[in-house]
């Protein structure tokens, strides 16, 4: 998931710029892929996206409410870390070394953070609109 990206370690580091850690669960909880990029069955798509907008990377089927695209009605738990202090590498942008501490940093407090709101989910009795229009009192 992380990959190798180091840019916005470097920048941070850079410019002495704390990073704020940012967490974001639900929204992923709103559709179904049905078919994606990968699918054969997507192929004239793919074929069809590269010749208009120049890219294979065509659109992916999704289902949302009943089947339509429309995303369900899914709440969104969202999560602020503490920043991460990065003066302590200031200077050092361009030692490789560096960066990937400050990217591991981020990641593990990213992923904490996504630990976090996905138990909150879990516990949420209110999380879809069907439960809670089952729990209205109107």
């Amino acid at each position: 998931m992380w990959k190798n990206r180091l840019g916005f370690a470097r920048l941070a580091i850079q410019h002495g710029y704390p990073i704020v850690p940012f967490a974001s669960v639900g929204a992923e909880h709103g559709i179904d892929i049905v078919l994606d990029n990968e699918s054969p069955l997507l192929a004239p798509v793919q074929f069809l996206a590269e010749k208009l907008l120049g890219t294979k990377d065509g659109p992916a089927l999704v289902r949302g409410v009943g089947l339509t695209p429309v995303p369900r009605p899914e709440r969104q738990y969202y999560w602020f870390g503490e920043p991460i202090d990065t003066t302590e590498f200031m200077g050092q942008q361009a030692d490789d070394n560096a960066a990937r501490r400050v990217r591991e940093r981020a990641a593990a407090a990213i992923e904490h953070g996504i630990e976090l709101m996905l138990a909150e989910r879990a516990a949420d009795p209110n999380r879809s609109l069907v439960g809670r229009l089952l729990r209205s009192d109107a």
